[in-house]
């Protein structure tokens, strides 16, 4: 029953966060301009290549069972996908063995973090749900079992996303401490996976900001990642304001307070400063949730819902009015930044159109306007290659 009503909660938010790419899907961003050449290209050897500096492999899956089955239908069919795909790993969060409090409600808020629906209900984006699974294991209750089911997420998440990185240091962190051979072999698994991506980044020349990271950087993680949660436009003060809350109820429940959510606190630690070190420090300081680089909040403000739940669900009920009173706030302030709309464009017009010219500029989707949009040549013949090859 759990399942279920998970899933149909989850299909609801996506359709409010993303209703448009249910009622007219389209192919997005890296998918068309550089996924959609490497299918036509290597067949099947297009989940091997690596995309934007790392491996992909979540997305890399959903596009090309989208492009075989049907060139046609390939945008309807990987909605179908990453729809199945998001209420997979919200499922994972509320029933996997770890040690998330209210894990239920966790799950719920993976799908309700105040930010633009960039990442939602899009295939291009799969990547970035699969790294969800990633801090499941982190977090696991290594005394209730299913080993096997997190060394599956450490591979799918760890070839996925850039973060195995962070996550391996977490879980070697972890078999330091607890010196179990669960954790050992799982950072075996984890460290496979992350050498993996290292080797699919040096293939692409992807380097890490690093030359600025000081004490401005952990300002800005504050700024961004804290009090940024709430309110956006709070600024510094409003950061340290909102940590300065947060630490004192934790203070308030210390007692309670447990070696795993210490590692889950370091987890927020470390991925934070992992993704403010995949850009410029001047980068950093210029993205928000909602106009310029959604997707960097999306792990970040999952872990600060978590650690907000955990602490909630350990404390008395005026501090637990207190939690849920800030999560209403932050989505009633980040209000129609939630959802995300865009043009419809007729992707089976544009094929169609492509077989039929001796060259064709296919269009795809970045920011949801017809009038702007990414664009790649491709030859009528490839045009019917991409027909030829599609099961239907």
């Amino acid at each position: 029953m759990k399942a279920l009503a998970l899933t149909a909660i989850a299909v609801i938010v996506l359709f409010a966060r993303r209703p448009d790419q249910f009622l007219h899907p389209y192919i997005w961003v890296e998918e068309g301009n550089f996924v959609l050449r490497q299918y036509l290209e290597d067949g099947l050897w297009v989940l091997a290549k690596p995309l934007a500096g790392y491996s992909q492999l979540a997305s890399k899956i959903i596009a090309y069972l989208s492009f075989k089955s049907s060139i046609l239908w390939a945008p309807e069919i990987a909605l179908v996908l990453i729809v199945a795909f998001t209420c997979a790993v919200v499922i994972a969060v509320a029933l996997s063995p770890t040690r998330l409090r209210w894990p239920f409600l966790c799950a719920i808020s993976v799908l309700l973090i105040p930010t633009d629906a960039e990442a939602f209900a899009v295939s291009a984006y799969a990547f970035w749900w699969a790294g969800i699974l990633l801090l499941l294991a982190v977090l696991w209750d290594a005394d209730r079992g299913h080993q096997w089911l997190r060394w599956l997420y450490l591979l799918l998440g760890g070839l996925s996303s850039p973060i195995i990185g962070a996550v391996t240091v977490l879980i070697a962190l972890r078999a330091l401490v607890e010196r179990r051979r669960s954790e050992y072999f799982a950072l075996a698994v984890a460290a496979i996976a992350a050498i993996a991506q290292v080797f699919a980044m040096r293939a692409q020349n992807l380097t890490l900001s690093t030359a600025t990271f000081g004490l401005e950087t952990f300002t800005l993680i504050v700024q961004q990642y804290v009090g940024g949660f709430i309110y956006h436009l709070g600024g510094a003060y409003f950061g340290f304001a909102a940590l300065l809350l947060i630490l004192a109820a934790g203070w308030s429940i210390r007692s309670r307070l447990d070696y795993y959510f210490l590692l889950l606190v370091t987890t927020f630690v470390v991925i934070a400063v992992t993704v403010s070190l995949r850009m410029p420090l001047q980068n950093f300081a210029g993205i928000d949730q909602f106009n310029v680089g959604p997707r960097y909040f999306f792990y970040p403000f999952i872990l600060m819902s978590w650690i907000m739940i955990w602490m909630a669900s350990l404390s008395t009920a005026p501090v637990r009015i207190g939690f849920a009173a800030a999560f209403v706030a932050a989505l009633v302030l980040a209000g129609s930044g939630l959802s995300r709309r865009h043009d419809a464009v007729d992707w089976r017009e544009q094929i169609l159109a492509c077989t039929r010219a001796q060259e064709y500029e296919l269009t795809f989707h970045y920011i949801g306007h017809a009038e702007d949009m990414w664009h790649a040549t491709f030859k009528g013949e490839e045009c019917k290659k991409l027909l030829d090859r599609s099961l239907f």
